[in-house]
This record gives structure tokens, C-alpha cells and sequence, in this order.
């Protein structure tokens, strides 16, 4: 199998496309012509890379004989000093089918940009392999590509064209429908006509002059076409034959080009490893033309397509997939049933991805940013639904993709119903917490007791007039409005009875207070009255009293100044009795202080006698007594 000479980063390698799976079950034998054993396989990497490519495609394959340069040429088409494998010796290099894993770019004949996949097919005419296997492998490359360039040394000769002779065989080898009638065979080779390549022919190591019979310089195309004339007064066999290839040719390709290269190194040695030579030191008039061949075939593309369908990098792996399918049940490919065929995967394929598409594009909308409102809703459905639509269109195609489209409608539908439903509920859940926050923020901590509570329903009221503008302006969602209307309206009705309860409460307290007071009230009255009737009784005896105590009140002032006229006689008496004590004690004291004296003498007498004699006693005194 082929291997790569390099890998050039970011730009791509050679991979196997559809190769022999020798160890499959069932084997080719030589009856059955290919001389191999096993069954074709197509390589999931080259599914996977083409399942990568979703525009529009063009698909160019390059086949001819082995060891005829075909690998260096597919590498100068991809841009790439080497990659698909060059050898020296007579074995083929490339076995079965490969491509390039990147797309390389080109354009169109309109000047699209444009996709192309570029493949590699084994070396016609090789050891290993028959005529038949050689068929198929063509066959292959036809039915996928939508460029065939096939590659030739030398000229365009007769056994140029005899070594052609397998495209005679292609309407053996691929049919348009599974059932053919007898005398359908002009039409059919009309019909596969246009599912086939335009063709170009490269012809390799070109050494002659572009001219006439006359001489006249001709073009490359005019050379083709010079040389693909069927050969007059063709009588024996061989000649026939090659007519009838050149027949087939013109018939099958009827968009057909034709470029000559001269040979690249005139160093035969070298010549064997010219991936290795450096491409400026090729022979310049070969780097000229092999550029141009290049730049001409990038830039005029037909796009690949089916039965008027432009296809995509995943379609063409369903087709390779169908006819490889097919040749392994020793079937013919047929175009028809290919396409039914991948039509009906592309459309589950795509009915699948475009219902994934909007499906997770709604869930993830619904996650990070529901709930919301119908119209955003609706807004983001509408664009998910419309992208899903596009994706399904451009992979949908044959007559099951109108039917896939109601399927996906209707999944659209019924999942958008879902994230609807989704949507009510998160939005309650929103609203309803919303709704819960401002109610306690605003009225539950005023219902009760404490400085903030409501004194009457004017207040109630501004309150939840201040919770419905704070919920309107954080609401969220279609139900904001069925909450607010639901839920505040309870919680209204809520507050309103508690503050008419509480106000119930206080009420019953006040007419308590009232009829207690009123109680006290009345007593108060009875002892007023009492007080009163008491108060009448004790005037009535006051008075009475009064009399009395007036009468007794004159009757001691009479005293009074009876006993101060007493007084003051008794005053004036006595006043004069004092005088005369007062003269009295004078002649008293006269007379006392005389007797005194007369005393004092006395006492002086004794003492002096007393002296005379011995002292008395301590206890012996004398004890006089003066009154």
C-alpha cells in the first residue's frame, strides 16, 4: 500500500480511500476475474474526512497506467513536493483508491470557490491485478469523480487507446437503472454519458511537434480530438476494437481536454526519484507546463453532481459507500440505485443533525436564559427552526426528503412545544419567588406588632401598590402576568385580613377598656352621689355646728376680755406687791449681810482660839449650817 513520503502540517496526507480487505469473508477468485482475494473497503478515516467537508465539492481522480508517473502528478496537483508515494521498480505504488486527506482549493468556471478532493488510483495494467479488477477500479474512480484526468507517457497512439480498451467496458461495468430492456443500449450509453467526468487527457514525456498533416500548429485539444478520429477501413479486429474504445471514449467523455508535458529530467537516474529533485530544477519548459496544466484545472472545475444535485463531502461517502456495496455482492454499481440510496441517508442523516441542531440550540437557550418572554421565545424559535431547515435542505435530496421534512417539522414542532411548557414553568417559579421576596420585604414585615406595621388599609394599599411596580419591573416570562394576578391577589387578601383581624383584636381590647371604664364610670357616679348626699348632710350640720361654735366663740371672747381685764388688775397687783417685795428684800438682804458679817467675826474668833489648842481630829469638823 501506498505510504506517505512526507506530511506536510495543516496541508494534508495521503490516506486510503477504498483498498482490498483481505481478511473479510468471501473470496475474490480468479473465476470471478479480479484475481484478489477479499472485499473492497471503504477506510472510515477517509468517510470521517470527507464527512468534514460540507460545501459544494469537486472530486478529481487521476488514473492511467502503473508506473507512469501518476502519484508525482496527483502531488503536484495537491501542491506538495511529495506525499503519494514515487517508486523506481515496476511494482504499483498505490493500491486500490486513496485521497488527499485535506481538501485542496479551487474554483469554478464562474469563479466559485469550491472544495476539491483529490484522489489517487491504483496503476491500471499491474502485476497483481486483472483486467476485471482493473475495470472496477476505473469504474470507481468514474462514478465518484467529477474530473477525470488520466495520465499517459509518450503520445496519444494506438496502443494509447488500446490500453484504454476497459472504458468499452463501462456500461458493463455501471448501470443507471437496476433493469435494462433490450434495445435500450444507445440510450443508456446516452444516459451515462451524463453522469460521467469531463475528462482530461495528461500525456507525459511529449516529444512532438503540435501540427497538422499539413504542418499547421494545432492545439492540445485539436490533438485529442485528431487522435480519438475512428480509423477508416477498419477490417481487421484490433482495429476495430481500437475504433470501438474511440468510440466509447467520445461517446462516454464528451467534455474532454487534453495537456502535454515534456519529460521533466533528462537524467534517467534521476528521473526514477524526481519527488526527490527540488521542482525548480526540473527542465523549465515541464515546471511551465505542469503549472498551467495545475492553474487550468483548479480554476475550471465542474462541480461533482448527481442527477442535477450539487454534492457534499458526506453524500459523495455515501456513494462511494453504495457502489463499493455493490461490487462486493458481484454486482454492477448502478447510478440510480446509489442515489436512492444516499439520498435516503442524507435525508436521516440530515434529519437527524438539523433535529439535533434546533433541539440543542433550544435547550441550551432555555438553560442559560429562560424564562422569557413568547415573543423571544418565538424569536429564537424561528431562527433555530430556520437554520435546522437550511441544514436539513442542503443535505436532503430524492423523493423521501419531502417526507423528512414534515418529519422534521414536526419534531421542530413538538419540541418547541416542550421548551413552551419548559419555559410556563420556570417562569413561575421566577415569578412566584419574585413575588414572595417583595410581599415579605414590603408587607409581611409590617403585619404585626412593632413601630412599621400598618395602622389601616391606606397603607396596605401603597404597599402593594409599591410590591405590582417592583414585580413588573422584575418579572419574567408569560406567566408573570397569572402570577401577579393569582398570587398577589392572594396575598392581598392575606394581609387585608390580618390587618382586619388585628384591628378586630384591638377593637375588642378598646371595648373592653370602654365597658371597664364605664363601669368605673358608674361608680364614680354612686359614690358622687354618696359624696353628694353625705356633703348636703355634714353642710346642714356644719351649720348647726357654726351657730354653736359662734355662740361658744362670743361667750369665750366675752371671757377672754373678762379674764384680760383680770389679768390686768391682777398684773397691776402684782406689780405692786413686787414693789413692795422689792423694798422688803432690800431690808432683808441689809439685815442678812449685817448678821453675816456679824458671823464671819465669830468664825474668825474661833479659828484664832482653835489655834491656840492641838488640832482637832481629821474626822471631828465643824458642820455649820447657814439658812
Amino acid at each position: 500500500m501506498a505510504e506517505s513520503a512526507n506530511e506536510s502540517k495543516g496541508q494534508g496526507r495521503p490516506i486510503p480511500f477504498v483498498y482490498i480487505d483481505e481478511s473479510s469473508e468471501g473470496e475474490k477468485t480468479d473465476e470471478q476475474g479480479d484475481g484478489l482475494s477479499g472485499n473492497f473497503t471503504v477506510n472510515e478515516e477517509a468517510i470521517e474526512a470527507l464527512r468534514k467537508i460540507n460545501g459544494p465539492i469537486a472530486v478529481v481522480a487521476i488514473a492511467g497506467l502503473y508506473r507512469t508517473g501518476k502519484s508525482y502528478l496527483v502531488n503536484r496537483i495537491v501542491g506538495q513536493q511529495s506525499g503519494f508515494q514515487v517508486g523506481p521498480t515496476v511494482e504499483a505504488c498505490t493500491r486500490g483508491i486513496w485521497m488527499w486527506s485535506e481538501p485542496v482549493e479551487g474554483t469554478t468556471m464562474q469563479g466559485e470557490k469550491i472544495s476539491v478532493v483529490v484522489i489517487d488510483t491504483e496503476g491500471l495494467g499491474g502485476t497483481k491485478a486483472s483486467d476485471h479488477y482493473d475495470s472496477r477500479i476505473f469504474s470507481l474512480a468514474v462514478l465518484l469523480c467529477s474530473k477525470l484526468v488520466y495520465n499517459s507517457m509518450g503520445s496519444i497512439d494506438e496502443n494509447a487507446i488500446s490500453n484504454l480498451s476497459f472504458v468499452a467496458n463501462l456500461s458493463q461495468m455501471i448501470r443507471v437503472k437496476t433493469v435494462q430492456n433490450e434495445g435500450e443500449e444507445e440510450q443508456d450509453v446516452e444516459e451515462l454519458a451524463s453522469f460521467f467526468p469531463s475528462f482530461l487527457w495528461v500525456v507525459r514525456d511529449f516529444a512532438l511537434d503540435l501540427v497538422d498533416e499539413d504542418g499547421n500548429e494545432i492545439s492540445e485539444k485539436d490533438y485529442l480530438e485528431d487522435s480519438l478520429e475512428q480509423t477508416e477501413d477498419a477490417y481487421d479486429e484490433a482495429t476495430a476494437e481500437r475504433n470501438h474504445v474511440r468510440a466509447c471514449l467520445t461517446a462516454f467523455f464528451q467534455n474532454r481536454e487534453c495537456t502535454t508535458l515534456v519529460r521533466p529530467l533528462e537524467d534517467e537516474t534521476k528521473l526514477q526519484r524526481v519527488d526527490c529533485e527540488a521542482f525548480d530544477t526540473l527542465r523549465p519548459a515541464f515546471q511551465k507546463g505542469m503549472e498551467q496544466m495545475r492553474t487550468r484545472l483548479l480554476t475550471t472545475l465542474p462541480k461533482k453532481t448527481v442527477r442535477g444535485r450539487v454534492l457534499t463531502g458526506p453524500m459523495l461517502a455515501t456513494l462511494a459507500k453504495t457502489y463499493v456495496g455493490a461490487i462486493n455482492d458481484n454486482g454492477v454499481p448502478t447510478i440510480s440505485t446509489a442515489w436512492e440510496h444516499m439520498a435516503e441517508n442524507e435525508c436521516r442523516e440530515g434529519l437527524a443533525e438539523a433535529t439535533e441542531k434546533y433541539e440543542s440550540g433550544v435547550d441550551s437557550y432555555v438553560a442559560k436564559s429562560c424564562p422569557v418572554g413568547e415573543a423571544a421565545l418565538f424569536e429564537m424559535h424561528n431562527s433555530l427552526r430556520e437554520d435546522a431547515m437550511s441544514m436539513f435542505e442542503s443535505r436532503s435530496v430524492g423523493d423521501t426528503a419531502a417526507a423528512a421534512k414534515e418529519t422534521l417539522k414536526k419534531s421542530v414542532a413538538e419540541h418547541f412545544l416542550a421548551a413552551q411548557k419548559r419555559n410556563k414553568t420556570l417562569s413561575t417559579t421566577f415569578c412566584n419567588d419574585t413575588l414572595a421576596a417583595l410581599v415579605d420585604e414590603h408587607c409581611d414585615q409590617r403585619l404585626g406588632q412593632g413601630e412599621n406595621m400598618f395602622a389601616n388599609m391606606d397603607e396596605v394599599d401603597k404597599a402593594f401598590g409599591t410590591i405590582r411596580a417592583l414585580y413588573n419591573e422584575a418579572a419574567r416570562g408569560p406567566e408573570a402576568s397569572s402570577v401577579l394576578a393569582t398570587v398577589l391577589f392572594n396575598q392581598y387578601t392575606r394581609a387585608v385580613k390580618f390587618l382586619q383581624k388585628q384591628m378586630s383584636e384591638e377593637n375588642s381590647h378598646l371595648r373592653n377598656e370602654i365597658d371597664a371604664k364605664e363601669k368605673e364610670r358608674q361608680r364614680l357616679m354612686v359614690d358622687l352621689s354618696h359624696e353628694k348626699t353625705v356633703h348636703a348632710m355634714d353642710t346642714k350640720e356644719a351649720s348647726s355646728s357654726k351657730n354653736v361654735l359662734t355662740g361658744k366663740i362670743a361667750t369665750l371672747e366675752q371671757e377672754l376680755t373678762s379674764a384680760k381685764e383680770k389679768a390686768q388688775s391682777a398684773q397691776k397687783t402684782a406689780t405692786d406687791a413686787l414693789k413692795l417685795n422689792e423694798i422688803e428684800l432690800k431690808n432683808n438682804e441689809a439685815g442678812a449681810q449685817k448678821e453675816v458679817q456679824t458671823l464671819r467675826a465669830e468664825v474668825k474668833r474661833l479659828k484664832e482660839e482653835q489655834n491656840l489648842y492641838v488640832a482637832p481630829p481629821a474626822s471631828a469638823g465643824c458642820q455649820c449650817i447657814v439658812s
